[in-house]
């Protein structure tokens, strides 16, 4: 019975740990503000419990890296030549 109880709490912790990892980053933080006022913390205890979930990775790493803020570069698109492209003539049995 204990072995049980202690599998379900592996189990649902490894839930919750990639269910939090995966989510963005906007839904984390107001999850996490909703955890904080519903424990009731201190404003010193919420800024660092946010710092560390801050640093957890999912969707969190996109928006520090600034890589979405600049424009690709357009490739012009050109039909295929001739003899770029070929047809594979599938033999069949029979």
């Amino acid at each position: 019975m204990v072995q049980h109880l202690i599998v379900a709490f592996i189990v649902a912790s490894a839930a919750l740990y990639s269910v939090w990892s995966l989510l963005p980053a906007g839904a984390r933080r107001k999850l996490m503000a909703g955890l904080v006022q519903r424990l009731g913390l201190r404003a010193e205890q919420a800024q660092r419990l946010e710092a560390v979930l801050a640093t957890s990775g999912g969707c969190s790493d996109c928006s520090s890296c600034k890589g979405c803020a600049t424009p690709v570069a357009s490739v012009p698109v050109t039909a295929p030549s001739a003899e770029r492209s070929r047809v594979i003539p599938i033999r069949t049995a029979g």
